[in-house]
């Protein structure tokens, strides 16, 4: 509840929601009809991976894990990447957990905080 708290004591103005699996299902089979059956066919942890960035796609928004809290305020960078023209903003993977939970020696890309334009 503190880390949901975080993001609407930093972000006041935005709306906020909350996507189930049920949700998310309804979305794939609305705007993607041709990989619903794939869609199903994934693990519940892929189904939530896929989910979140088709969401993006389609609405736009930020999308954050409910297990991350918001530090600062995101509008600066929304707006810098906005007068940029980036349509998407990625963060990085804590390093510790891309070598001890991933097994990998290099810097991946987080999915837990992502940004997309409309």
């Amino acid at each position: 509840e503190e880390l949901i708290a975080s993001w609407r004591r930093l972000h006041p103005s935005w709306r906020f929601e909350f996507w189930d699996d049920t949700r998310n299902r309804e979305l794939m089979y609305k705007h993607f009809p041709q990989f619903a059956r794939d869609y199903d066919l994934m693990s519940g942890i892929k189904r939530a991976d896929v989910a979140r960035i088709a969401v993006l796609y389609v609405h736009g928004g930020v999308y954050a894990d409910v297990d991350v809290g918001a530090a600062r305020c995101l509008d600066p960078l929304l707006q810098a990447a906005e007068k940029a023209r980036q349509g998407m903003l990625l963060g990085e993977e804590n390093f510790v957990h891309s070598v001890l939970l991933e097994q990998r020696s290099a810097w991946l890309v987080s999915n837990a905080v992502m940004a997309s334009a409309r």
